[in-house]
């Protein structure tokens, strides 16, 4: 998964960030995520901020 950054810092900068595994799904459709190396990214993400990342 990847995750949308809040405010890109220009026009050229990536609007996504990632790549993120997804540890725990809860009602809502809001997402604890992890990264490559197992560290969480704090706080749950909804589905709205996420897209699929196919490497």
């Amino acid at each position: 998964m990847l995750s949308r950054q809040p405010h890109p810092k220009g026009k050229l900068q990536p609007t996504w960030e990632g790549p993120y595994v997804i540890t725990h799904a809860y009602s809502g459709n809001a997402y604890r995520l992890v990264d490559a190396e197992g560290v969480e990214v704090p706080g749950s993400w909804k589905e709205l901020y996420l897209k699929k990342f196919h490497a």
